[in-house]
């Protein structure tokens, strides 16, 4: 048991120094641990930044894109109402070529009218001619 003596003698004067290792392994192992979670909650903050930026971003090309689209439902109300004059009008036109088409018609007929009474007028100063010379 003398041999073993020395063995124990160094293994309890060792036990102080295994034990300041495993404390000092264990509080290196929670130091990395704190570190990570501080680091984590810095990129979760900075990333949270950036996100709520691009929603600031989303959100004013969505209220852009409501702005257009009343537009766009302006613009078509107006071109609703002018589509709808347009059509007035053509009805307009419609109705004016008839009555301009009609007119044209009366206005050939008095023509040839015409035409027929200067014939007429011709034969009869033709005539009046004659009866003056006898």
């Amino acid at each position: 048991m003398k041999e073993y003596i020395p063995v124990i003698v160094a293994v309890i004067v060792a036990i102080p120094g295994i034990i300041a290792f495993f404390s000092q392994f264990r509080k290196d192992k929670a130091d990395a641990a704190g570190t990570l979670v501080k680091t984590s909650i810095d990129l979760m903050k900075e990333l949270q930044k950036k996100v709520d930026k691009l929603e600031n971003e989303l959100n004013k090309l969505i209220e852009s894109v409501i702005e257009k689209e009343k537009e766009i439902d302006v613009l078509r109300k107006r071109v609703d109402e002018l589509s709808i004059g347009i059509l007035e009008k053509d009805k307009e036109i419609i109705k004016l070529t008839v009555l301009l088409g009609e007119r044209n018609g009366r206005i050939n007929h008095l023509e040839k009218l015409l035409k027929e009474y200067e014939k007429r007028i011709a034969v009869l100063e033709e005539v009046i001619k004659r009866n003056d010379l006898r």
